[in-house]
């Protein structure tokens, strides 16, 4: 009886497993682009600000004070790049948030990076964080067209 117990239990594990990472995608718009799960954006997501690109880089460890400066590194690939940023609370994902704020000379390469990828490695001095990039390029070159203009 114990075994059929804990062979369902595996199995929920494994559905939940897979229902989750299928939710989770990048999406995109010409004002937004940038990881979901089907609620809201977490992780790594970029928004258009008057021409420029300001970029939420989830910290979900809240190891980074509210107001202060910090850099976080993004590598895909051989790509790799800083970015430095004001820290603000996100209400709605519960965690800190680095925001650099790019313009288009600094969002391109990141954004071509990011489309090329399969995954990106975010990473602070105390850790860091992979994210998925499927369905990144289409996602991200919306936002391109709409916040940054066509090149």
């Amino acid at each position: 009886m114990r075994l059929i117990g804990a062979a369902v239990l595996l199995l929920i594990l494994i559905l939940s497993t897979v229902g989750d990472a299928s939710a989770q995608r990048w999406t995109g718009s010409a004002d937004a682009a940038g990881f979901a799960d089907g609620n809201h954006f977490y992780s790594l997501w970029f928004r258009c600000e008057g021409g420029k690109v300001s970029a939420m880089i989830g910290d979900g460890a809240g190891r980074h004070r509210a107001g202060s400066r910090q850099s976080v590194r993004i590598s895909v690939g051989s790509y790799s790049t800083t970015l430095s940023g004001m820290v603000s609370w996100n209400d709605m994902n519960d965690e800190a948030e680095i925001t650099p704020v790019l313009d288009a000379a600094q969002a391109r390469p990141l954004f071509q990076a990011l489309a090329r990828g399969s995954r990106a490695t975010i990473t602070w001095p105390q850790a860091s964080l992979q994210v998925s990039l499927a369905g990144s390029g289409e996602a991200l070159a919306a936002l391109e067209r709409g916040c940054l203009g066509a090149r």
